[in-house]
């Protein structure tokens, strides 16, 4: 029902004003009626059509009504990006500044979701396979169910997970079935859950501990090096790029059959600053934590905490580009990031087998990327993850052409490169095609503390 905010109700009484009076109560009406109208006009039936028809009243030239605009565009949450127009220079001003700022705040939001933990909610007697289905739908990690048995798939279970975080989902599949989580979000057969490792959860990352080892140390009778092992998993969904911690930020604490006993293990190389790339081993990142304690000392247990910080790229949007022959370049901004479609050519590589070369006609399709410093957050040095982004073409059929695997570099900048990606896309195929590109908005950096955690060393102490 449509708003007449300037109607009165039927049975209001009205008394005459003095002119004073009047005067100002015009005014009031004259200056709210037209923001209210726009804010309270009737909603449409579909999204796209609300967020459009708010789009256009931001071409208004008063400030204030802009605010109230933008206020609900951004009320509306990350959901309506897909559906706000680009801000282009044929807009009024105004439009283009308002357009900027909402998509800016929701992009924001949208990156800061990204970084919490996935949760699942499903109850009542289902197949381990509609299980696993419905975890990776809600929650947006993808799941491999080809190793997994068909006959374990077919198994019927009753659960009851209310807003369950993704981790301890799968923490629980693998105390009920002979399963364990692994590389490249597959589950490998396992006949019991590993009483040498200790699982501990942190937002959207699972850190999976296995029992210290010690080891001496050459020329030093001593001391003994502690080795604990430490393997770190990142819900799928997520794009790590590094792994990165200092040397002395854990602090390890050995105890002895007298628990009232500990003893302080230092870091063995306190200065050290280690990084490691975290992309390409989304199956689990594996490291070594190694401190230093006293060689007399037998330590039953070791009480580890501390935290390493995640640098990862969040909420990525996808940026399309028409290859049925526009004008070129353009240029398309996703917040504070820029890609920007340089050339468009048919080009042939050479295909080395043996002793015979062959040739392949493709389409080169060169980039410029542009993160701005907002964007990378001071970490302009670690720019070889740009080359990782996503990038592919859609036919007009809809499917995928994924990019040859060699790709050139025709410039690099902090913050930007220039590079030409090549498709085996046929010339007839490539009207109605669209080139696209998953660029992240945002690269931050992730605290992930370690709390104190328990770790039985066994009886396997070397002196």
């Amino acid at each position: 029902m449509r708003v007449t905010p300037c109607q009165l109700p039927d049975n209001a009484k009205l008394e005459r004003p003095c002119p004073l009076m009047r005067v100002v109560a015009i005014f009031v009406v004259l200056l709210i009626c037209p923001l209210v109208t726009i804010i309270a006009e009737e909603k449409p039936d579909s999204l796209a059509e609300w967020v459009s028809q708010l789009v256009n009243q931001l071409q208004t030239d008063d400030k204030a009504q802009r605010r109230e605009i933008e206020s609900a565009l951004i009320e509306l949450g990350p959901q309506v990006l897909p559906y706000l127009t680009e801000p282009n220079r044929t807009q009024p001003m105004g439009q283009r500044v308002s357009l900027e700022r909402v998509r800016r705040v929701l992009q924001q939001q949208k990156s800061a979701a990204s970084l919490e933990e996935s949760r699942f909610t499903l109850s009542g007697n289902v197949t381990l396979q509609e299980l696993l289905t419905q975890l990776s739908h809600q929650t947006k990690n993808r799941l491999d169910q080809s190793t997994i048995p068909t006959k374990l798939l077919d198994k019927h279970i009753q659960i009851d997970f209310q807003e369950t975080s993704f981790w301890e989902v799968i923490d629980w599949l693998e105390a009920e079935f002979p399963l364990h989580y692994a590389e490249l979000s597959q589950f490998e057969s396992q006949d019991k859950t590993d009483p040498e490792v200790t699982h501990l959860h942190q937002g959207p990352v699972r850190f999976e501990f296995l029992k210290p080892l010690s080891k001496k140390l050459i020329g030093n009778d001593q001391q003994l090096l502690w080795r604990i092992p430490v393997q770190v998993y990142f819900e799928p969904r997520l794009r790590p790029l590094y792994l990165h911690w200092k040397g002395n930020a854990f602090k390890a604490t050995g105890f002895t059959e007298q628990i009232e006993k500990t003893i302080e293990l230092e870091p063995y190389n306190p200065d050290a600053s280690i990084e490691l790339a975290a992309e390409s081993d989304q199956g689990g990142l594996k490291t070594i934590l190694d401190f230093v304690g006293p060689r007399e000392e037998a330590l039953e247990k070791i009480q580890l905490e501390g935290s390493f910080n995640l640098i990862l790229a969040a909420g990525h949007e996808q940026v399309e580009f028409d290859l049925t022959g526009s004008p070129l370049p353009v240029t398309k901004r996703v917040g504070r990031a820029r890609v920007e479609l340089i050339e468009l050519k048919r080009a042939t590589i050479d295909l080395y087998k043996e002793t015979q070369t062959a040739h392949k006609e493709v389409l080169r399709a060169t980039l410029d990327v542009l993160y701005s410093p907002q964007v990378l957050n001071a970490f302009e040095s670690h720019r070889t993850w740009m080359f990782s982004d996503p990038v592919w073409i859609r036919t007009a059929e809809g499917n995928p052409i994924p990019r040859e695997p060699l790709f050139k570099t025709l410039n690099q900048f902090p913050g930007e490169i220039v590079v030409a990606y090549d498709f085996e896309i046929p010339p007839d195929q490539q009207p109605g095609s669209q080139l696209i590109y998953r660029i992240p908005t945002l690269v931050t950096t992730l605290n992930l503390p370690v709390q104190p955690v328990l770790l039985p060393t066994g009886s396997s102490q070397k002196k």
